[in-house]
């Protein structure tokens, strides 16, 4: 008999979806982290195959469901990597789900309830400071978890030592 155990959207390595696709806390936990994210015939399929099948054939086609898998499975930082995130009262999700998502997806958070603005994000600057990004908004912080596409590009990253040169024989 197959086994599963349900646990909460912060340990799932596999997210089962309905139809059509909703976008909820629990998928965009799954999409922050690059958990596969399948349709409700990998549960069925499995349970009459008595073991968990292979998720690959029945992942979900919303936009950034692979590219979030991969990101992870490749070792490629998350696509909030590189951000830092204030969060204030005030936002459409819940605060506290709201920081816990944007985390997973690599954001730097902090809650910060002296604000003014429900939210507000700065992205790296090469020199180790931060820049404002203008137009970030609940709703860009999670449509692009939600699509996997960069807000910004990712922080330059110091380049790998060089090699020493060739020993004269």
């Amino acid at each position: 008999a197959l086994r599963c155990r349900t646990v909460g959207p912060r340990e799932a390595e596999i997210l089962v979806v309905g139809q059509p696709v909703r976008r909820t806390l629990k998928l965009l936990h799954a999409l922050s982290r690059g958990a596969w994210v399948v349709e409700a015939s990998w549960l069925i399929e499995s349970a009459a195959a008595g073991r968990p099948l292979d998720p690959a054939p029945f992942e979900c086609g919303i936009p950034g469901c692979r590219s979030a898998r991969l990101r992870r499975a490749e070792g490629e930082p998350p696509v909030l990597c590189g951000l830092r995130v204030e969060v204030a009262e005030g936002t459409r999700v819940p605060t506290a789900a709201l920081l816990a998502i944007l985390a997973a997806a690599g954001a730097v958070v902090e809650r910060n309830d002296d604000s003014a603005e429900p939210l507000a994000a700065w992205e790296a600057v090469g020199d180790g400071g931060w820049r404002r990004l203008m137009g970030a908004s609940e709703p860009a912080l999670l449509d692009a978890i939600a699509s996997g596409e960069r807000l910004c590009p990712p922080p330059p990253q110091a380049p790998p030592p060089q090699a020493p040169p060739p020993q004269a024989p």
